[in-house]
């Protein structure tokens, strides 16, 4: 090796060959590459790589300067990031530039960018005036190299992959010469390698960072659970919502937060969790204090069987639509009383008076009494229209709670107004009581479904159904008609408007196609717990 000659792109003019003396021991130099490559390979994460890189390779050359930088290829920015070498260097460096050597930022021409995108070592035929950009005019530029005594100055740019990624400027002093070129490039290019790998770990690191400052500064609940459903990681929105602190959540299963009740009547589907799909739910969260959270989840398959679940607290929002849906209820009582004892009162005393008259005009042998009974007549179809409308502001009578006997109302005004056999599968009256606003609701539910029923399914018999189970109440009605067919997801603005109703009240509703026939279900807690405390902002 001692005896080769280099022919690289800057050294094929005279004197190049003198510059670039062969190394006395070629093991030497070999040695040294495999410790550096070790080197590069133990490196710490936190270490000065280019401060390291500068290091060794001054080492390796002999008397002079290195200064590493880093290139970003997207916005051909050249950093500044180590430098090698004594502080009288860095000091006229400084001075000249007008700033800071390390840390300084130039965007590349075009030209100059390729030009370090090469990967090989070439001679800057401008010296320190190249080196520096251009950034300073010619003659400071000679100054500092006769201030410096630099006799040469090389450089080449880091390349792994085939991406450059930052570049590497030898000042070479007092007629130093460079090892060979192949050892040069070759300590480089083992540089080039722990740079690439260096800036992945670090934008991974950076992209954690930010992804967890995103995380743990959001409104929204984040949890990484198992497929199993064990949770992993928590955010601070979800110790505020479920109550609990991190450390207790840490190791909990979902099942717990959900409580036994919720699980009774509506599992944990841990087929889905481990389905690998992506999928959206939305749970009551149990707190410790007794109260609950509503929570619409979406579950986001990870890597490595972890599951990234986002939630968004929804209970103030159920909190409002349920005080909207209940001062609609009390609207549409207050307006049923109002036009029954005003209106429906005043078209009955009408219609007595209209009879009066039509007898009146009879006795005494009038024409006229033909108009007066067409005017009883119209007036007690007025009062039969008043019916049906108050029919349908106030469907029976729930004023004490007592959901068993104001669904057995219902079944005796269907079997009336329908002309349907509708039977009666209801517990005991007596132990089924809720509160008005709740058995306003479950009764709007079931009468939703008879009127479905009785005008959809041609059925024959309707069975109004009412339980109760592990504290929840279950309302079914089911018919024995064509059922859904299959359309079995039910559509139109009644349907919907059970569903709204049953979340209303904490409800699931199920609807179901039967051979034959149709089953809507309800299931709904029959006392309402306290809502989480709302507007709390994470910890």
């Amino acid at each position: 090796m001692s005896d080769r000659s280099f022919a690289v792109e800057g050294f094929d003019r005279p004197g190049a060959a003198q510059c670039l003396a062969a190394p006395a021991d070629e093991v030497e130099f070999l040695s040294r590459l495999a410790a550096t490559a070790t080197e590069f390979v133990a490196l710490p994460a936190d270490a000065d790589i280019y401060g390291h890189i500068a290091t060794r390779l001054r080492e390796l050359v002999g008397d002079c300067w290195v200064v590493v930088a880093s290139f970003d290829e997207a916005t051909r920015e050249l950093r500044q990031r180590g430098i090698s070498g004594s502080s009288a260097f860095y000091e006229v460096g400084s001075k000249l530039l007008g700033h800071r050597i390390v840390g300084y930022r130039n965007i590349l021409t075009e030209e100059a960018a390729a030009q370090i995108s090469v990967g090989h070592l070439g001679r800057l035929d401008e010296g320190f005036y190249e080196a520096m950009l251009r950034a300073v005019p010619r003659p400071i530029a000679r100054a500092a190299e006769r201030l410096g005594s630099i006799t040469g100055v090389h450089g080449m740019g880091c390349v792994a992959h085939g991406t450059c990624i930052g570049s590497i400027l030898i000042f070479l002093r007092n007629h130093q010469s460079l090892p060979p070129v192949e050892v040069v490039e070759a300590f480089i290019n083992q540089a080039a390698m722990a740079l690439q790998k260096r800036c992945a770990e670090d934008a991974m690191r950076d992209s954690e960072t930010r992804y967890r400052a995103l995380v743990r500064g959001a409104w929204d609940l984040y949890l990484v659970t198992t497929t199993e459903g064990v949770i992993l990681e928590v955010n601070p929105a979800t110790v505020a919502a479920t109550g609990r602190s991190e450390e207790d959540l840490i190791g909990l299963h979902l099942s717990e937060l959900l409580g036994a009740a919720a699980l009774a009547v509506s599992p944990l589907r841990l087929d889905r969790m481990k389905s690998g799909l992506p999928f959206s739910a939305t749970r009551w969260v149990e707190r410790p204090d007794g109260t609950r959270a509503l929570v619409e989840a979406h579950v986001t398959p990870l890597l490595d069987d972890r599951l990234l679940i986002m939630g968004r607290d929804m209970t103030e929002r159920h909190r409002l639509e349920r005080d909207v849906l209940d001062a609609g209820l009390r609207e549409r009582r207050a307006m049923g009383r109002d036009l029954h004892d005003s209106l429906a009162q005043l078209l009955a005393g009408t219609r007595i008076s209209a009879a009066v008259l039509r007898r009146r005009l009879e006795n005494e042998g009038r024409v006229e009494a033909a108009a007066a009974a067409r005017i009883e007549h119209l007036i007690g179809d007025s009062i039969s229209e008043t019916r049906r409308i108050l029919n349908g502001l106030c469907p029976v009578d729930v004023e004490d709670g007592n959901l068993g006997v104001a669904l057995q109302q219902l079944a005796a005004t269907t079997r009336v107004t329908y002309g349907l056999d509708c039977r009666e599968d209801i517990d005991d009256a007596a132990a089924v009581r809720v509160s008005d606003a709740m058995a306003g609701h479950v009764c709007l539910v079931a009468r939703e479904a008879v009127s479905n029923a009785a005008r959809h399914s041609s059925c024959k018999t309707i069975t109004l159904g009412l339980h109760v189970l592990d504290g929840h109440g279950i309302l079914c009605v089911r018919d024995d008609g064509k059922g859904l067919g299959t359309d079995s997801k039910p559509r139109g603005m009644g349907l919907k408007t059970m569903r709204y109703r049953a979340e209303a009240i904490d409800g699931i509703l199920k609807i179901t196609d039967g051979d034959p026939g149709t089953a809507v279900t309800c299931t709904f807690p029959l006392e309402q717990p306290e809502l989480s405390p709302s507007g709390e902002s994470p910890a």
